[in-house]
This record gives structure tokens, C-alpha cells and sequence, in this order.
């Protein structure tokens, strides 16, 4: 059975984590897996798991690789192409159809659409709301990571909520765990005396990290801390200048992309995600295996659903700076919730979650 996966780059973010893993795990139970980018750019081109095959559209972004993959199609017939990211999904199913080849086409939604279209700022949100609930009528299957993004979804474009399956994103607890014991050399997280609180994620809007700057300035007045958040983005610059202005450059470090992020989860003394809104929040999931405690927005639509609203982990909510200040000097003194971590991970098992993908798949 030849598998396709289909995704715009390969930049460090939670949905190529995922297409990656599932693409691992789909050639181990013996696919023929081809791993389809728009353009090969990103950090994880170097993660490549061996027997997947990259195939580059040399495309600008998955629009404008709609020719290639209709090519593509016609000349490797998978039997199946699972997309993610809501351009790349219009892109796959546009494709198939001009195509004219019958191939099974399962479009992941990423993320929670709303708030997608609407950080856009764009008059044409609406028509393209349109054009997805349209477009992914082509669909073999629509799924959603969340069942708030998939409510979401319904709600934002009138697609039938009927016809969304909700899957969450796989983690690879054994990979997580050997990759945590790697040794660290950041010297803030070999000197575990002093607090270091970890941030993760792209910087954009969405993730919000000024907002956890603004917190971590409010617990150094009360506590000698460390803050290091991991990613990059559009936003370096104001970050870097917010750190500057808050006279924090010595206290906050933003390293950039980091291909082992779970030694630093592993060591910290508490997890925050800040981000105004969700799809999941993968890394909510990668935390939770990490051991670390969390803190998180109660933003739509994944912190809720992963943390089993607040059972495994703090909510706050979302830009609340004293709010996030507070619950961070909590867990410094430590006050941490104790819970059962197999059965808060429980939901994610790689295996199960592969299976879910394999049968919408092939059914």
C-alpha cells in the first residue's frame, strides 16, 4: 500500500512533528510512505525517518504547487494522501479533482479555524470559509485534533460536524524518554538551585509569548528565576526588544530551534503555553511525558481538552499576566498537582493513534 503525506514546509512546527511521526510509523507496519512538502525548507528536513521518501514540489507554497501534485498523482496513483494544514488541504483536494485519479484523500485540520481567519485580518475570511466547507466536501474524511476545533470548524464554515473525525496527535513516549536523558549543556538547567521556566513554540501571534515575558518580569520581583522560550519566528525582534525593555536580558534567552527540546522540558521547573488560541497544543502532550508541571491558557480549543481542565495541569486565562505570574510563583514553591501520568497520556498512545489514521485511510 502506498501511503502519501502531504504538508507545506518542514518547519519546526507541531503539525510537521506529527506528519513526521505518522509517517515513521506508517512505513514501520510496512507502507510504501512518500513524504510530499510544497518546498523543502525547515529544520526537520533533517529528521527524515529512513525508508520515506521526500518528494519537493519546488513550489512557493502549496497553491501554487496544485500543477506538481496533480502530476504527482497521476504519475505514483498512491492509494491514499493525508494532508495537513488547511492550504494544503484546499491545494490535495483542488488536485484530486482535476486530477481525475481516485485516490483517498483524509485532510487533517490543524488548528482552530476561526481564530486562523480571523488573525489574517483579511476582508476575503469569509470566502475563504466558503471555499473550505466546498472544498473539503471532496474529502474522503475530514479530521480534527481537537473536539473544540472540530466544533469549531463546523461552526466557522458550516461544514457538517457529522462528517469531522476527531484524532489526536500521537507522541512517541519512548523516543520522548530516551531524548530527555540526553545530557544537557545549558548551564541554567545543570544549575536546577535557581527556577528555569520554559516556553515553547513558533513566535507569532498565536503563541503570545510577550504575555509570558510581561509574567516572568512580575516573578523576578519575587523570585530569582531563569526564562528560556524555544522557536523562532516573525516575532524575534519585538521579543527581543520586550526582553531589552523589561531589562530581562539576563535572565531570558530565545535560542532558537532546538532538535531536542524534551532534555529541556525534562529539566524545567514548570512548562508554560501562553498562546491565545489551539488546535490541541502538542506540546502540552510532549510536556506531560517530560514529567514537567504546566501551566497553560484555557484558550480555545486544546489546553482544556489535554489538561482534562485542569485535572493535569494549571489554566489561566488567556493575556492574563497576573494571572500567569501567580501560578508560576505557585509552582516555584512547590505546589504541584500530583496525578496518574499513564492514565493522562493514555489518550495519545502512539499505536492506537497510528491505527486511527491507518483504517480512515484505507477504509
Amino acid at each position: 500500500m502506498k501511503t502519501a503525506l502531504f504538508i507545506p514546509t518542514m518547519d519546526g512546527g507541531g503539525a510537521e512533528r506529527v506528519m513526521m511521526l505518522l509517517a515513521k510509523e506508517f512505513s514501520y507496519r510496512g507502507h510504501e510512505v512518500d513524504l510530499i512538502v510544497a518546498r523543502a525548507v525547515g529544520p526537520y528536513l533533517k529528521q527524515m525517518p529512513p525508508n520515506v521518501r521526500l518528494v519537493d514540489l519546488k513550489s512557493t507554497k502549496p497553491l501554487t504547487a496544485i500543477p506538481a501534485l496533480i502530476r504527482y498523482l497521476r504519475k505514483e496513483r498512491p492509494s491514499s494522501v493525508l494532508s495537513s494544514l488547511f492550504n494544503a488541504n484546499i491545494a490535495l483536494l483542488i488536485a484530486k479533482k482535476i486530477s481525475g485519479i481516485p485516490v483517498r484523500c483524509v485532510v487533517r485540520e490543524a488548528n482552530t479555524i476561526s481564530y486562523d481567519l480571523r488573525v489574517s485580518r483579511s476582508i476575503s475570511a469569509p470566502i475563504t470559509a466558503g471555499v473550505i466547507r466546498r472544498c473539503y466536501a471532496w474529502a474522503d474524511v475530514v479530521v480534527s485534533l481537537s473536539y473544540g476545533a472540530a466544533d469549531d470548524l463546523t461552526a466557522t464554515t458550516r461544514f457538517p460536524r457529522n462528517k469531522i473525525k476527531v484524532i489526536y496527535n500521537p507522541i512517541d513516549i519512548k523516543m520522548i524518554h530516551k531524548k530527555a536523558n540526553e545530557e544537557s549543556t545549558h548551564p541554567w538547567l545543570i544549575d536546577r538551585d535557581i527556577p528555569t521556566i520554559l516556553g515553547i513554540g513558533r513566535f507569532c501571534e498565536q503563541k503570545d509569548f510577550s504575555t509570558l515575558i510581561r509574567a516572568f518580569s512580575i516573578v523576578v520581583k519575587y523570585k530569582n528565576a531563569k526564562l528560556i522560550i524555544l522557536g523562532d519566528g516573525e516575532l524575534r525582534s519585538q521579543l527581543e526588544a520586550l526582553v531589552h525593555a523589561l531589562n530581562l536580558s539576563d535572565k531570558v534567552e530565545l535560542p532558537g530551534f532546538i532538535d531536542n527540546p524534551y532534555q529541556y522540558l525534562s529539566r524545567s521547573s514548570v512548562f508554560v503555553l501562553s498562546s491565545r488560541w489551539e488546535g490541541l497544543g502538542n506540546v502540552l502532550i510532549e510536556a506531560l511525558a517530560c514529567d514537567v508541571p504546566i501551566i497553560a491558557t484555557n484558550c480555545p480549543c486544546g489546553p482544556g481538552e489535554v489538561l482534562q481542565n485542569g485535572k493535569y495541569g494549571r489554566l489561566v486565562p488567556v493575556g492574563d499576566t497576573q494571572a500567569l505570574s501567580s501560578e508560576i510563583l505557585r509552582v516555584i514553591d512547590d505546589d504541584i498537582l500530583r496525578f496518574n501520568k499513564t492514565e493522562a497520556l493514555s489518550r495519545f498512545d502512539i499505536n492506537n493513534i497510528t491505527e486511527r489514521f491507518i483504517e480512515v485511510l484505507s477504509n
